[in-house]
């Protein structure tokens, strides 16, 4: 009975990972074509280990996979592990999927060669992203595991330090398991190779990745192959949609989305809203005073803010006083009503008086011992709504605030090796970005474990904060976690680190030849193995 439960949970779980973004569309699904879609970011890095922007992501989620996923609910689905136990609180067993095999046909293994992935490949990957001289981003993540060890061909035991109930929905799915020949042939950083529904073919930078059908996934793959455009403007993106020259947008920019749907286009929406924020490097004074900060966080009208950014679309953004998205059992409506929010601009003025910025020559600048007061803000050049916030806020700061503030807008890369380097060499002010929209990501955004690339940018540190979030990961049950969750919530934001702007929901856009498509919870499709194209 209890094997048959198992069986029943395991097949459901499957047909919400794979749902269609047409849900209603009951057509056979066809094979065959080659599906051309765009997203805006460049490739960063290869390795599935050390991914810190989101082109990275698209291109693992095609050619690797890792033990369990999530779906974009953030329930845990099976993927290379088809069932798993957790016999104590530190203790997960995994039982791996018979019959997936690395992909053939390359430098590593000719047409038909290639080896089952087994209990020992999952050993292999997990020491190797816990392996400190590594310095790999996904460590931050699973930290707490002290022991992986292979029972048997097909089983798998992960032993943790200390308890984590969110291990299973960030943190294992993190870890894409690859075979240690990659990196001992020194094929990583060239050529992925993994047991996902797609083989890499091809990378010219700044252009696209090409793939092909992994033809001995174990499952069905529809399409023979594709290719994943990139291309920064979102409007560049919009007109290839128009033209014919793409099937499919991963990320639509919001003034496109009205003519789009009068096109004919079939809008793909986001299951829940991103994280966007205005973030400080608490290091760098003046900006480190959190007087200062409140001044600011006094001076931000949200609603005004979505008016002008998303005035076609409203229903793309909401409002956003907290890092937990609402519809998530940590989010708290409480933390709209925390005082620092209210906009107020004779409140902001006075807080800065107070730290003693005055306009003391009449140039329309305040300053203090002979030093102008100045704000830096950063955003990246790939997203066109953190730029024009950017613009937004730095106007009217200069104009009402008497802050000679400035928005720079950076390529990618940039952006990252500027907000990213360690004090004391990092001279970022603020930067407005988004991300780490999940259960754990308050965790990777305001721990003082996480600095740097492991996501706390702000170089926040409050030992309060970090033992009521470790006390929470390691809680007994989801009513303890999300107590405690927000609880910490609420220190952190009363320390403002970050000033929430909005949640963003974004779209994706495809032809209503294309079935298959979905957004996950971090905005884009998790894999296009499901995707299928109509043919003529």
């Amino acid at each position: 009975m209890k094997r048959n439960l198992l069986v029943m949970v395991l097949i459901l779980a499957l047909i919400a990972a794979f749902a269609s973004c047409a849900l209603a569309d009951e057509a056979q699904p066809q094979y065959g074509g080659h599906f051309v879609w765009s997203q805006p970011y460049e490739v960063g890095t290869f390795d599935p280990h050390a991914i810190t922007d989101d082109g990275s992501t698209y291109l693992a989620w095609q050619v690797y996979e890792p033990l369990v996923s999530t779906d974009p609910y953030f329930n845990t689905i099976p993927a290379l592990a088809t069932s798993w136990e957790h016999p104590d609180k530190e203790t997960y067993i995994f039982h791996l999927r018979h019959g997936a095999y690395w992909q053939d046909g390359n430098e590593l293994w000719a047409e038909g060669e290639a080896p089952e992935v087994t209990a020992e490949d999952v050993v292999y990957s997990f020491k190797r992203a816990l392996d400190p001289d590594n310095v790999l981003v996904v460590r931050s993540m699973v930290s707490l595991i002290d022991k992986v060890e292979a029972l048997d061909k097909y089983t798998v035991r992960i032993h943790l330090s200390t308890p984590d109930i969110l291990i299973l929905k960030r943190g294992i799915p993190q870890v894409y398991i690859i075979p240690e020949e990659l990196v001992e042939n020194k094929l990583l950083m060239k050529h992925p190779i993994g047991s996902g529904p797609f083989e890499f073919v091809s990378y010219s930078p700044g252009e696209q990745v090409v793939f092909k059908k992994n033809e001995d996934y174990w499952m069905p793959v529809y399409l023979d192959g594709m290719t994943m455009r990139i291309i920064p403007e979102k409007q560049v993106a919009v007109m290839a949609l128009e033209a014919g020259d793409i099937d499919y947008i991963a990320q639509v920019s919001p003034s496109a989305v009205p003519r789009l749907k009068e096109e004919g286009f079939l809008m793909v929406p986001r299951a829940t809203g991103a994280y966007r924020y205005l973030a400080f490097n608490v290091k760098n004074l003046p900006w480190g005073n959190v007087k200062m900060r409140e001044a600011i966080a006094h001076a931000i009208n949200r609603d005004e803010l979505i008016k002008v950014v998303f005035s076609e679309v409203p229903d793309l953004a909401k409002p956003a006083y907290q890092h937990e998205s609402p519809g998530w059992s940590t989010y708290d409506p409480a933390m709209k009503k925390l005082p620092f929010w209210s906009y107020d601009m004779e409140k902001a003025k006075a807080l800065l008086e107070e730290e003693g910025w005055v306009d003391n020559n009449g140039d329309g600048i305040r300053d203090k011992n002979g030093q102008k007061l100045s704000l830096e803000i950063l955003t990246p050049s790939a997203d066109p709504n953190r730029e024009k916030i950017g613009v937004i806020l730095t106007t009217k700061f200069k104009k009402e605030l008497g802050i000679d503030a400035t928005v720079i807008s950076l390529e990618w890369g940039t952006y990252l090796d500027r907000t990213q380097v360690l004090p004391p060499k990092n001279d970022v002010q603020a930067y407005i970005l988004g991300g780490y929209s999940n259960p754990k990501g308050l965790y990777s955004l305001f721990s003082s474990k996480t600095w740097g690339p492991g996501g706390n940018s702000a170089f926040y540190s409050n030992p309060n904060v970090d033992t009521l979030m470790e006390s929470a990961l390691t809680s007994s049950s989801s009513a303890e976690w999300v107590k405690k969750w927000k609880e910490a919530q609420v220190l952190i934001y009363k320390d403002l680190p970050h000033i929430p702007l909005y949640f963003e929901y974004s779209q994706g856009a495809d032809k209503p030849t294309i079935h298959g498509c979905n957004l996950h919870h971090y905005g884009f499709n998790d894999t296009y193995r499901q995707v299928w194209m109509e043919q003529k």
